[in-house]
């Protein structure tokens, strides 16, 4: 093909627009006959032709060197149209204007049906501590290693305590998907007040979670909706370090979409937990708590996600959330990073804005909830 002619010429014969060996309208390459849009709009162009030329001559004599036409008298503009198909200058002429306006009307279509898809939220931990709705394709396996540190308590002193989350997922069926976790928890203590001094590594107990999406995104929706289900059990008291029964239900609530399309994404979440805990040498106590959180997140580039994001925390004795204890909001920045096709990695920082405590004035709440929040996060697609 002459790289320097429109496409669908060749060798001065006609071919359809952006075929390889028949042209849209069934016919062999190379055969002269255009495609059927292509065919039609020739001949309105046709016939709009000799409309114009029969309007401005309609009694005279029509004679031109260039073009090959002649027609005498009150030609009717059918007769006409005969004549200009019959002209070989004319009928490339009007099998370009078609060819192009056919070509056009593809591209526009073409471009309707991208922006239809183009409310998508890319997978993967866009929005750092806030969950987003995918749960991937049918058949997906992958591992996720989710280490979040906890750091500062009431009082001063040294308290970190990071704990691995290894995820190992499978959505068996579309808009399913089942993960199994166990928990490896580090606690260092020093110097807090009301908590002895401890360093140790050790197993914190497993979770196994259930997810499903209920309203996926369409072509004329743009929001998701997913709720989960989790249930753990702990043998780590988060606070003091000491060993512990813990056991505990969280169901949560995922919604997400596009804002801009392909460029900002908007996601929240609402976690409700009840649990039971036995320390040892200890009643049983029980607990509740909810979690509200809002994140929006930003594509920098094909590779590259930031954004920020915020939490509303409230803890309760009981577990039906019979007695407020106290309160706390945090917010900080997020990034997701994607490593290649299937591994991506998913940064985020949370630090207690503010916060108050049952019987006790602000400005935050460090007996009930942390000083800072960091999350480190790679998930593999298996």
């Amino acid at each position: 093909m002459n790289a320097n002619r429109p496409d669908g010429f060749a060798e001065g014969r006609f071919l359809g627009p952006g075929s390889a060996d028949r042209d849209r309208g069934g016919e062999p390459r190379g055969s002269g006959n255009p495609p059927a849009a292509s065919r039609a709009l020739e001949r309105i162009i046709e016939i709009a032709c000799s409309v114009a030329v029969w309007k401005k001559t309609p009694e005279s004599p029509i004679a031109s060197s260039r073009t090959g036409l002649y027609s005498r008298g009150p030609e009717t503009p059918m007769a006409l149209s005969r004549a200009v198909r019959k002209t070989p200058s004319m009928k490339r002429l009007i099998q370009t204007a078609a060819l192009l306006a056919s070509s056009g009307l593809a591209s526009l279509s073409a471009g309707g049906a991208r922006a239809e898809t183009s409310w998508e939220v890319p997978g993967g931990d866009l929005f750092g501590f806030t969950n987003a709705t995918d749960v991937g394709d049918a058949g997906a396996k992958g591992v996720a290693f989710e280490t979040t540190t906890r750091i500062g308590k009431t009082g001063g002193g040294r308290f970190v305590v990071p704990t691995l989350k290894t995820q190992f997922s499978w959505t068996p069926i579309e808009d399913t998907q089942l993960a199994l976790s166990p928990f490896v928890s580090m606690f260092h203590a020093h110097s807090v007040p009301g908590i002895a001094n401890r360093s140790f590594v050790g197993l914190d107990g497993f979770s196994a979670e259930a997810t499903h999406r209920f309203i996926s995104r369409s072509n004329d929706r743009a929001i998701a909706v997913t709720g989960s289900a989790e249930a753990r059990w702990a043998k780590i008291d988060g606070t003091t370090g000491s060993g512990t029964d813990a056991r505990s239900l969280t169901l949560k609530l995922f919604i997400d979409r596009a804002i801009v399309p392909e460029r900002l994404y908007w996601a929240a979440n609402a976690n409700l937990t009840t649990g039971t805990a036995r320390l040892r040498r200890s009643s049983v106590a029980e607990t509740s708590g909810s979690d509200l959180s809002l994140a929006l997140t930003t594509k920098i580039s094909e590779v590259l996600f930031v954004g920020a994001e915020g939490h509303w925390q409230e803890s309760f004795s009981g577990n039906a959330a019979e007695r407020w204890q106290g309160r706390a909001f945090t917010a900080g920045p997020t990034a997701m990073l994607k490593l290649s096709d299937v591994i991506t990695l998913n940064a985020g920082w949370q630090a207690q804005v503010a916060g108050r405590k049952r019987g006790e004035g602000g400005p935050v709440n460090l007996d009930d909830f942390d000083r800072h929040q960091v999350r480190l996060k790679i998930a593999v697609g298996l």
